[in-house]
Parts: C-alpha cells; sequence; structure tokens
C-alpha cells in the first residue's frame, strides 16, 4: 500500500469513511485470477433502488482530480468520483501511473454502502444491517459533501442562515455552506452538535464548464488538519452507466463464482486509452500477429515523451469473433496523445477461452446471453497479456453501457 492510500485509509477509519481493513489478496481489475467469488446467496442489490431522476438536468456527474496529500505531498494520487442521481455513488483513489499498486473504491449503492480496500477483490458491506451500521451516517456524509459542491445549487433546498446557508440531508445532519462573495460555497461542512470541526471541504477557486460553475482547487480537512489539497482535471455528464456499476463485481446477482474455464464474470474495466489501428476485412490471426509488431513500434515511435504503451496484445472483435481493429493500449499522464480514444471506466464481463481458439463465437454468445438487461455492448475486445505468439489463453472482456 503507499503511503498517500495507507494514509487515506488511517484517516478515513477514524472518520468512519472507509471501515474496517482486510489483509491483503489479490487486486481487483481486469485479469481473472482477481475476481473475488461471489456470495453463495447473491442480494439483489438493485431491488428497492429508487428509479433514476436528473437534477437540474444532470442525469450524473464523474469528476477526475489529483490529490496532494499532506501526509505525502511527493505521490499525486488520483480520485475518480462518480454520482448517478439519485442514490447511487463510487468514489476511486489510486496513485497516478501506479496502477500494480491498485486502487481503494467506496460504492454507495441506494441505503446500502461497500468498501473494496486496496488490492483486494472481496468488498465489506456497511449498511444498517451489518456489522458496520454505526458506519453508516458518516460514510453518506463523505459522498453528499461532495455531491452538494458538484451540483451547487441544485440538489439540496437551501436556505438562508446569515452569510450561511443551510440543507437538510438525507444523512440525518444538517448541511452548511458559507459563501464567498461570488456567492458560491467557500466551505461546505454538516452541522455539529458539540460545535466541533469535522470533515470540511473547502473550495478555494470555481472554473466554469459546460455552462455550469464547478469547483476547480479544493481541500479537505477533518478538524484542524488537512488531510488533502485538490485540483479538478475534468469533469463529465454525459455519463452511460448501468446500475451494477455502484455494486461492487463479487456482490453482483448471477456471478458466477471459481475458476471454471468459459465462466462468465462480472468485472470493473478500468479507463483505457487506446490507439485504434483498423484491420483489413480479410484479416486472420496470422496476419494480426505480424501486423501488430509493425503498427505497435509505429504508434509506439510517435507517442509524446511521458507516454508508453502497455504490455498485451489487444484486438478489437466483431460480433462473430473476427479481429476488426488493433488497439494498442496507451499509459501516461495529462491529455491523451493525439488520435487516441480514451474509453471511461464501466462495467464489463470477461469469459476466458484457451487460445489457440477453434471458434471464439461461442464465448462472445456466452458473454451476450450474460449481458444485463437494458445493457449493450459497447465494445469486444480479446487480450493476451503475454503477447500472441506466446498466447495460452485469451481474455475476452465485453465492456458494456446503457442500452440504446
Amino acid at each position: 500500500m503507499s503511503a498517500g492510500l495507507a494514509y487515506v485509509a488511517a484517516v478515513a477509519l477514524a472518520v468512519g469513511a472507509f471501515g474496517a481493513q482486510r489483509n491483503e489478496a489479490a487486486r481487483q481489475d481486469d485479469a481473472p485470477s482477481s475476481q473475488a467469488r461471489a456470495d453463495s446467496q447473491p442480494v439483489d442489490w438493485l431491488r428497492n433502488l429508487a428509479p433514476r431522476a436528473a437534477i437540474a438536468g444532470l442525469a450524473g456527474v464523474e469528476c477526475v482530480s489529483i490529490l496532494e496529500y499532506a501526509a505525502d505531498p511527493s505521490t499525486p494520487h488520483e480520485l475518480n468520483a462518480t454520482y448517478v442521481f439519485p442514490s447511487r455513488a463510487r468514489w476511486q483513489i489510486r496513485v497516478r501511473g501506479r496502477e500494480e499498486l491498485g486502487r481503494s473504491i467506496e460504492y454507495r449503492c441506494g441505503d446500502t454502502y461497500f468498501v473494496l480496500p486496496q488490492a483486494e477483490g472481496r468488498s465489506i458491506e456497511v449498511s444498517r444491517r451489518s456489522p458496520l451500521a454505526d458506519q453508516v451516517s458518516a460514510k453518506c456524509e463523505m459522498l453528499e459533501l461532495r455531491r452538494a459542491a458538484l451540483l451547487w445549487p441544485d440538489g439540496f433546498e437551501w436556505s438562508e442562515s446569515g452569510e450561511a446557508r443551510r440543507a437538510a440531508s438525507e444523512c440525518g445532519r444538517v448541511l452548511l455552506a458559507r459563501l464567498g462573495d461570488d456567492g458560491r460555497p467557500r466551505e461546505l461542512h454538516f452541522e455539529s452538535e458539540n460545535g466541533g470541526l469535522g470533515e470540511r471541504l473547502v473550495i478555494r477557486s470555481w472554473k466554469q464548464r459546460q455552462n455550469r460553475w464547478w469547483p476547480q482547487d479544493l481541500e479537505l480537512w477533518f478538524g484542524p488538519e488537512r488531510i488533502w489539497s485538490e485540483r479538478v482535471e475534468s469533469v463529465t455528464t454525459a455519463l452511460s452507466l448501468l446500475d451494477l456499476y455502484f455494486v461492487p463485481p463479487d456482490r453482483r446477482a448471477g456471478s458466477p463464482g471459481g475458476d471454471a474455464a468459459h465462466a462468465v464474470r462480472h468485472i470493473d474495466a478500468p479507463e483505457r486509452c487506446d490507439v485504434r489501428v483498423q484491420l483489413p476485412e480479410s484479416a486472420d490471426w496470422k496476419s494480426v500477429a505480424s501486423l501488430w509488431k509493425s503498427e505497435s513500434a509505429r504508434v509506439f515511435a510517435q507517442l509524446p515523451a511521458d507516454w508508453s504503451a502497455a504490455p498485451g496484445v489487444h484486438v478489437e472483435l466483431a460480433e462473430d469473433g473476427r479481429p476488426t481493429a488493433l488497439l494498442v493500449n496507451l499509459r501516461g499522464a495529462g491529455a491523451a496523445p493525439p488520435g487516441a480514444i480514451v474509453s471511461p471506466a464501466t462495467e464489463a464481463l470477461l469469459v476466458v477461452e484457451r487460445w489457440p481458439a477453434q471458434d471464439l463465437a461461442n464465448s462472445l454468445a456466452s458473454l451476450r446471453r450474460a449481458t444485463p438487461p437494458g445493457a449493450s455492448v459497447t465494445r469486444r475486445v480479446a487480450s493476451f497479456p503475454a503477447g500472441l505468439e506466446a498466447a495460452v489463453e485469451v481474455q475476452l472482456v465485453a465492456r458494456l453501457g446503457l442500452g440504446r
């Protein structure tokens, strides 16, 4: 665990935000070996979830920020905070540029919260019916504090109270906003019964994006201690996320367990950045192997200095399993290189097939049958972590979005 993630975990434990940590386990990622076993009696977490309802014309919002921890300022972290309204939220914190260290993820699905600690594949439930019931209010406040900042002045019924604004919250305590000269909050926190300082969000500056004002520079404080400084890199409101995205993969109903061949698994596909190279219609897997060498080398030679090609071979597939394009997966910081395509993090399905495969259509049909109602496959990708020539298996990933 990085110093930054260890520090935020310790602080979060103090305010009840992340819940109990567990021992180190397999990293949650696209690799099949890292997926946790499903519960023997899965719960339908979406059953009582309120219907989606836009706020001020926004169905949801995703905000990506760079964090600088007061305890570890030399290690930048990234916070990806995603909200779909109402009652759906997800936070992901990771060390920027160090995907191998894993990530800590917070989920909210209705009245239930989950924690997926860094480098683990099994989540922890935090709800009124769980052993961590006393942490529900704190987790609610952690997520709602940021939602209030992102949606200001919408999303809450604000009333004047001198220089401040007050609003009831579903977390149980009153939310307070202290305004600056521009009429926008410079600090948000929940009202304390004893007057003490708890968790508060200090907003140093705002920036206009997409005809709205959004927080730009922020600080998270707990009492007299600054936890992190933060700068918002991007804000997105065009989201196409399933409700299952707000439930950890090991809690998703119908997710088969074990390592049986061809079992379809629910996974979280992370954001990826690719240069897409269209293949000729006549392309077969033999030609893919030779084209990959030349095309990936060409892409790599044109990359900016702080970008590199990720390991493995990645091929986009047609519905019948034919290779249609090469996907040179990139890693780096800052704006994507020219010509690259950024695919946002999303829910996905995965099946592992022996390689060489006689026919990928059957495995892809299994992915299609496992696609949840209301969802559509936005991309099918065959990934060979060790390359094509030495491959003994292929990972077939179907990235999902809302149905069209």
